[in-house]
């Protein structure tokens, strides 16, 4: 398992649920207070996961508050992010315990026949 800090946990969550279908275009972000204590972080650490939200172009700041940018094209974007990590992620673990690429599809397979 890859390590996460607390910001990428809370972009991630967000992401998460975008994809999801639970937050759409334009709904507010969760206060801040929210992912303090969700996640048990310092404010700080909500900020800065804001900010790479907005960087990321899923999040936009308004007078009062910050909302939610969701379109084709963004959950396209997070589906992307999220399959190649899950891929790459489950890769590593495999060629730690020492099955190579070849072997870890293999048991992919057995295990989408076994599941139907």
């Amino acid at each position: 398992m890859t390590y996460r800090t607390k910001q990428e946990e809370i972009r991630d969550f967000i992401a998460l649920e975008i994809i999801s279908g639970k937050l759409k275009d334009g709904d507010k972000l969760y206060a801040k207070t929210f992912f303090t204590n969700k996640f048990k972080v310092n404010p700080h650490y909500v900020d800065l996961a804001i900010s790479s939200m907005i960087k990321a172009g899923f999040v936009f700041e308004d007078i009062d508050y910050y909302y939610l940018i969701v379109n084709d094209d963004i959950i396209r974007r997070l589906k992307d992010e999220f399959s190649n990590r899950f891929i790459n992620e489950f890769l590593d673990n495999m060629k730690s315990l020492g099955l190579d690429y070849d072997k870890a599809l293999r048991l992919l397979e057995m295990r989408g026949m076994a599941n139907g």
